[in-house]
């Protein structure tokens, strides 16, 4: 887990699963393409190439890719924080705190918590295993990190 620098943009999210994801996104490309071939050359009709074949393969890698780059980033204005499906901009006035919890189907995660008293999970920022690395503390680090930045800007 880490800060990621971009730019000049500052992004807290999980470093390894975005290398993961983006892995498993090119992998899957390159065997989702060598399916394609294989099937042009045995089904000649192209409706049925691009329906059942193209566009789910291209659509789950481009959820693959997008997967890679949740997180949340701090802006002058609020933050950012970007999921798997939607992208959310939340000043800072509504911005309570943040927090690691359950959100949805998922076990752990980075919360925002806003002065209404909802919640927008933050699916970028998720500790590690504890099998593979016990002890680890990096995602409530970026919690701690997000907090302090929201201090700074009150």
């Amino acid at each position: 887990m880490v800060a990621t620098q971009l730019g000049s943009d500052l992004w807290y999210r999980s470093r390894e699963q975005a290398i993961a994801l983006r892995a498993l996104a090119g992998v899957m490309l390159v065997g989702w393409t060598a399916a394609t071939v294989l099937v042009l050359v045995k089904v000649p009709s192209p409706a049925a190439t691009v329906g059942v074949i193209i566009l789910p393969g291209w659509l789950f890698a481009a959820l693959l890719v997008r997967a890679g780059w949740m997180g949340a980033m701090p802006t002058p204005t609020g933050v950012r924080v970007r999921n798997l499906l939607r992208t959310t901009d939340i000043a800072w006035p509504q911005v309570e705190r943040f927090s690691l919890g359950q959100t949805q189907m998922l076990p752990a995660v980075g919360r925002v918590h806003l002065v209404d008293g909802s919640v927008v999970p933050i699916s970028g920022i998720q500790p590690r295993n504890i099998l593979f690395f016990p002890g680890d503390e990096s995602a409530g680090e970026l919690i701690k990190r997000l907090n302090a930045e929201l201090a700074e800007r009150r």
